[in-house]
């Protein structure tokens, strides 16, 4: 190995906070809201997160929250601090576009519109950081194993 250069591959991943990660690897959340653009081509396959904090939970107890999300109401195990999947990034536009006028909690300013959600078969503990943040490949593989062609995320 004397001489070249060991190379390391990434993937991409965003923290976002729960009900709403689990909300978007079961489908039910189709648009993520951001202040920025993720520099990410339509197509592109990125990582979920779940951060640590319980800060937003109280949320699922909101009318508001339960009406656009009435599957919220149901009890449910959610993973904190883990990677839970992937979600193919679909566009990027203001909220109020006409892409995104019917999509429940399309509040932007910037919504990503997100696509085909892949579960990981189990949760990988791993410590997210703000904004888009790269995951070692070999991490991805251990937990994708038997995920359906496309469902890995794309480097």
């Amino acid at each position: 190995m004397r001489g070249r250069a060991l190379r390391r591959f990434f993937v991409k991943a965003i923290t976002i906070l729960q009900p709403w990660a689990w909300l978007i690897i079961h489908g039910s959340k189709r648009v993520e809201n951001r202040s920025w653009r993720p520099g990410l081509k339509p197509g592109t396959r990125f990582l979920i997160h779940a951060g640590q904090s319980r800060e937003w939970m109280p949320a699922v107890l909101d009318e508001s929250v339960a009406r656009d999300f009435p599957e919220l109401r149901r009890a449910h195990d959610y993973v904190f601090g883990s990677l839970l999947g992937s979600v193919e990034f679909a566009d990027c536009v203001p909220a109020g576009h006409a892409k995104v006028a019917n999509e429940p909690g399309a509040t932007g300013p910037l919504c990503w519109i997100l696509r085909n959600p892949e579960q990981l078969d189990r949760p990988v503990k791993f410590r997210g950081i703000p904004g888009l943040f790269d995951v070692p490949d070999g991490l991805v593989d251990s937990a994708t194993h038997s995920l359906p062609p496309g469902g890995r995320p794309s480097t």
